[in-house]
């Protein structure tokens, strides 16, 4: 089978795919922001060498003298960023990091609802409620059913719970140990300060707390290390995901199994 053909078929890795893609390229994208911070608070000696060397040549200073200036408020604001350990890019990072996974979840949902040759009898096996007078090729009425499932599974179920119980009604069978899925609850409620309480943590996110040391009522300081505990528990939600779906009924291995069983 040609490796386009194959692709084709293998549609539902699509959402996760992306995901693990866009994870590597945030931190990537962290690190090097972090790195030229570093380099940037310390430009001083480089420039004013560098001025000294174009009257030494006679060469007009006006470029590198705005420079000079610029770098002021420049140097002022990377001292900041680093004696912070980064807190402000790492806040912004995390709430990237965390939308992407949300979106994920729903994406391969969605699309499996679309191609995955679901019935909404099937799903009602599962336990979910749903209106069986939904229609499965309108995307509007997946959406519904999405919304339906996130609600059903989610009840007295942590974040990290609820994304393995939406897989699950798919037979896509994901799952976590249970520090992951501490941290991934940590992640979501300081995800939601960061976004609706203006960075300072309630009392409904206090509870959900494992590894970092933020005080209710005082603004959420997300230092390197949180920051790398963090991801590296997005890291391990995505790629246990990328296994279960690549195990999943979805997944056509030879060109014979297209043919195989159906789903549920």
């Amino acid at each position: 089978m040609a490796g386009g053909e194959q692709g084709n078929l293998n549609w539902v890795i699509a959402p996760i795919g992306n995901c693990i893609s866009y994870l590597g390229e945030e931190i990537t994208q962290n690190a090097v922001i972090q790195r030229s911070l570093i380099n940037l608070s310390g430009m001083d000696g480089f420039l004013n060498l560098a001025k000294e060397s174009l009257i030494q040549k006679n060469i007009p200073t006006t470029g590198i003298e705005c420079l000079i200036k610029e770098h002021v408020f420049l140097k002022e604001k990377s001292k900041e960023f680093i004696s912070s350990d980064y807190n402000s890019i790492n806040s912004h990072s995390l709430v990237n990091l965390w939308a992407i996974i949300e979106a994920t979840v729903e994406d391969t949902v969605i699309l499996t609802l679309q191609k995955g040759k679901v019935t909404l009898d099937q799903i009602t096996r599962k336990g979910i409620k749903v209106k069986l007078n939904l229609n499965l090729s309108n995307e509007s009425d997946r959406r519904r059913i999405y919304r339906s499932i996130e609600m059903q599974t989610r009840n007295n179920s942590n974040v990290g719970e609820g994304i393995c119980n939406i897989m699950k009604v798919l037979n896509i069978n994901l799952n976590l140990n249970n520090k992951t899925n501490k941290v991934l609850s940590e992640v979501n409620s300081v995800r939601n300060c960061i976004l609706h309480r203006g960075g300072i943590l309630d009392d409904k996110a206090s509870k959900d707390i494992f590894i970092g040391t933020h005080k209710i009522g005082n603004k959420i300081n997300i230092t390197k290390a949180v920051y790398m505990a963090y991801f590296d528990a997005i890291r391990k939600l995505a790629t246990q995901l990328m296994q279960a779906i690549i195990e999943s009924p979805y997944i056509v291995r030879t060109t014979k199994a297209t043919k195989g069983s159906e789903p549920f």
